[in-house]
């Protein structure tokens, strides 16, 4: 009697659970579809992919070998560099100011209503 009981609770444990693994897992229509629907949507991504790198490509092409006019061409040991102005505009050197010598003292502030101040 025992040894029949055991049985039975083991033949209903299989059971549930060949039950379960079955809801469980995907049949295969379901997966093959899942399935085209990637391959489908990767072969879009290396489209994408292609395409951006063919315009990174042309982009560094067409944007190579061009300085600014306004930066000056150096070499060192055979490399080249530039030196970049960082937004600072040019003054002419007749609108620069000029250095006090050491002897003189300098001349005083100005307001902006061109004021001495004290």
């Amino acid at each position: 009697m025992r040894r029949t009981g055991l049985l039975l609770i083991v033949g209903a444990i299989a059971a549930a659970a060949t039950l379960c693994v079955g809801a469980v897992a995907p049949g295969p229509s379901q997966g093959s579809a899942e399935i085209e629907q990637l391959k489908k949507e990767v072969a879009t991504l290396r489209q994408r992919v292609e395409a951006l790198e063919k315009q990174a490509t042309e982009n560094l092409l067409s944007g190579a070998g061009k300085v600014p006019p306004h930066w000056s061409r150096g070499e060192f040991n055979g490399v080249p560099y530039y030196i970049c102005p960082l937004g600072a505009t040019r003054q002419p050197t007749s609108e620069a100011k000029k250095q006090t010598p050491y002897n003189e003292t300098p001349a005083p502030p100005q307001a902006v209503d061109n004021t001495v101040k004290p």
